[in-house]
């Protein structure tokens, strides 16, 4: 398959990169030609809770298509969240 995607060229895979939980891979994603390819790429990372995801993300909020900026603002949205509290259990 990544022989025919390198031949074809053909768009990456977001869902496959997500499963294999490729960080670099989605994080090259940001940058690919199609925007539904990058707003793809920036939904999966801001759920995927990774650190190292915030710089590509920061700097994909300058995209050019005014949807993959949405999707960029929404995942460093649900990056910077806070985390819920725990459940506390009476004793």
């Amino acid at each position: 398959m990544f022989l025919l995607k390198r031949l074809f060229a053909l768009p990456p895979d977001t869902f496959e990169l997500k499963q294999r939980h490729d960080v670099p891979g989605l994080i090259a994603a940001l940058g690919h030609r199609f925007p539904w390819i990058r707003r793809d790429a920036a939904q999966i990372l801001g759920q995927m809770q990774e650190p190292q995801v915030r710089a590509p993300l920061t700097a994909a909020l300058n995209d050019r298509d005014s949807e993959v900026r949405h999707a960029v603002q929404d995942a460093l949205d649900t990056l910077n969240a806070p985390a819920p509290p725990p459940n506390s259990v009476a004793v």
